[in-house]
């Protein structure tokens, strides 16, 4: 909670909303402008080839568009703030309904495409990270590499050739059949396209676990779970934990970390059958004799 700043959760997520305005902003200003550079008149492609000069002239002023810039971003903007994005040009419809109607599948396809992405990034990483410098390690990290060098795509387009044209597994295209629009009809039609964006996003989420779980199984507290006897397999996973009532706890490895001891696994238990080693035993097991400092000072006398 310490990124997160004084006022905690609200005050954090009302501060990244207000700085999104400004952005947002920006980015309208850059589109509009963007438009305006572009080749072509709006008015001569809406009334087509036939028009006359007179004709676009008139639809022109009616269009607002031989006001200034200036004035004419006011007015866009005004329109977009109360929820009217103008008309399609091809279309001839308002652009609001239409951009609705495809939402939905964006957010089928994104949400398909983030939960291959979290499965296979996370498992990968996982696995990579615990199984360092083996086999799984250079397999997960290869794959992971070419992933992310590979286009979209292209990838896409070999997944469209392998699996649609040569297996005929998988649709090549559409959302749904012509003869039914079921989940599994759905589910069958998303496999394909959530894989293609899913496996680019799960490639770098997999190169950023590793790297996150090798600093955690680094630290300090976890070489004390391994000094006070916790068995490997423990100590080097990870795994979610539940609420203790002694205090706020970290469930890492199997073994919960407190920070109320002094240090974090001052309260590590020991493997069992075993006594943790207390610090009396290990001041007993030091080699008894003259310190290092005072067999120097009588090898060289001053």
């Amino acid at each position: 909670m310490a990124a997160v700043g004084g006022g905690g959760l609200p005050a954090y997520a009302l501060r990244r909303l207000l700085l999104a305005v400004p952005v947002l902003f920006g980015v309208s200003v850059l589109v509009f402008a963007v438009l305006h550079l572009a080749p072509g008149d709006p008015a001569a492609i809406m009334l087509g080839a036939q028009a006359t000069k007179e004709d676009v002239v008139r639809l022109h002023r009616d269009l607002g568009l031989d006001q200034p810039l200036v004035v004419q971003y006011v007015r866009w903007m005004g329109h977009v703030l109360q929820g009217d994005l103008g008309r399609s040009i091809p279309l001839g419809r308002a652009v609001l309904p239409e951009v609705l109607l495809r939402f939905k599948a964006t957010l089928v396809l994104t949400a398909g495409a983030l939960l291959i992405a979290i499965l296979l990034g996370l498992s990968a990483g996982i696995v990579s990270a615990v199984k360092q410098y083996t086999w799984l390690d250079r397999i997960s990290m290869g794959v992971a590499v070419t992933g992310v060098s590979l286009p979209v795509f292209w990838t896409g387009i070999m997944l469209i050739i392998l699996f649609a044209l040569q297996l005929r597994w998988f649709p090549s295209s559409g959302m749904s059949s012509p003869y039914g629009s079921g989940v599994a009809d759905v589910l069958w039609h998303l496999v394909l396209p959530a894989v293609t964006l899913g496996t680019a996003s799960a490639a770098a989420l997999a190169r950023l676990t590793r790297s996150s779980v090798l600093e955690i199984i680094r630290q300090d507290y976890v070489r004390s779970a391994r000094a006070k006897g916790l068995a490997e397999r423990a100590a080097g996973g990870l795994s979610p934990g539940r609420g203790h009532p002694d205090g706020d706890g970290l469930l890492l490895a199997g073994a919960r970390l407190h920070d109320g001891a002094g240090h974090p696994g001052a309260r590590l238990p020991a493997r069992p059958g075993r006594r943790a080693p207390h610090r009396h035993d290990l001041r007993a097991r030091q080699p008894r004799g003259r310190s290092p400092l005072r067999r120097l000072r009588s090898a060289h006398p001053l």
